[in-house]
């Protein structure tokens, strides 16, 4: 795998989905880098903005770009951190953190704080950033950005060391960023009283010159109730049958989320109707799982198809 154009390219992150696929991401001050060129206009952001933007790419487990794009406004994104996220709704998340000193970073959704670079009282430092674009195949849908904001108060949130200190991200049932911090803890968050510990409070009467910072938080509302044809927004949705990848190679998984204990079937059809391979599981309320091997069957379009808690579910997936 070799990324490069005649500008400096400089990776710093990867991680794995659990098809093999790998997400990869860093700065560049490359122009030209998006890829596909003929789906480019579908890319969260298919233009090279100023000095050095993030890049964030999907190769297959073979080495192949599936896609690749930049994030980043005018000034300077250096990227630390980079996870797959699959959330309870498709489509998948790739997720990105680093520091920016952008005064016009891209900010999703438009209400959500800390939308200015430094708090608005300084341009002079950099923040931290976090940023989620969709995993998609981009020749058949747009990809788009669901998430992105700045992270810091009026102090400077880079040490400006040759170690890097972060930022990084981590995704559990919250989400969790971490990064070096000049700032206090109230210019961070509107919950600062419930911070542990006191900026600059170093060791045996000393004073340090940087703190570390973890932020937890949860700021998507993603999930949607699927339905074939049909993608209607729903905040808590009782009932869900989430497959992913949505594009398969060899296998898929169907992540159920159901509101009672019950058993049920589900099953995969071709666009003739005909059933391929069927199963059942015995769901807890919350969260289940069911894998399926594909291996075998041709490309083409595929049905999975259920009924949960007396509602019928079908989703779409697409064997290449």
């Amino acid at each position: 795998m070799h990324r490069n154009h005649r500008a400096a390219d400089r990776g710093r992150s990867l991680d794995v989905d659990p098809d093999g696929n790998i997400y990869w991401t860093g700065r560049t001050s490359s122009a030209g880098l998006a890829y596909p060129a003929s789906c480019s206009s579908n890319l969260s952001q298919p233009l090279y903005s100023s000095k050095e933007d993030a890049f964030i790419a999907k190769f297959d487990k073979n080495g192949y770009a599936k896609w690749i794009t930049y994030f980043g406004g005018f000034g300077d994104e250096e990227v630390n951190g980079i996870k797959y996220y699959m959330p309870e709704c498709p489509p998948a998340l790739v997720i990105i953190s680093g520091l920016t000193n952008s005064k016009n970073l891209p900010h999703v959704p438009a209400d959500y704080p800390h939308s200015t670079l430094n708090g608005s009282t300084s341009t002079k430092f950099d923040d931290a950033f976090i940023a989620a674009v969709e995993d998609q195949d981009v020749c058949l849908n747009p990809q788009a950005l669901k998430f992105a904001t700045y992270l810091g108060g009026e102090g400077d949130e880079h040490n400006h060391v040759s170690l890097s200190y972060g930022p990084y991200v981590d995704i559990g049932r919250n989400m969790y960023v971490s990064y070096s911090t000049k700032s206090r803890a109230k210019e961070m968050l509107d919950s600062a009283t419930n911070i542990i510990g006191t900026y600059n409070k170093g060791c045996c009467g000393g004073v340090s010159n940087t703190e570390a910072f973890l932020e937890k938080f949860y700021p998507f509302d993603l999930c949607r109730q699927e339905s074939f044809g049909n993608n209607s927004s729903t905040q808590s949705p009782p009932t869900t049958l989430t497959v992913y990848p949505s594009l398969v190679s060899k296998s898929f998984v169907c992540k159920i989320l159901s509101e009672q204990n019950e058993v049920i079937s589900i099953a995969l059809y071709d666009v003739y109707g005909k059933a391929i391979q069927q199963k059942t599981i015995e769901l807890i309320e919350g969260v289940s799982e069911l894998p399926f091997d594909v291996t075998s069957i041709s490309p083409g379009i595929y049905l999975v198809k259920s009924k949960i808690n007396g509602v019928p579910i079908t989703v779409k997936i697409v064997k290449e």
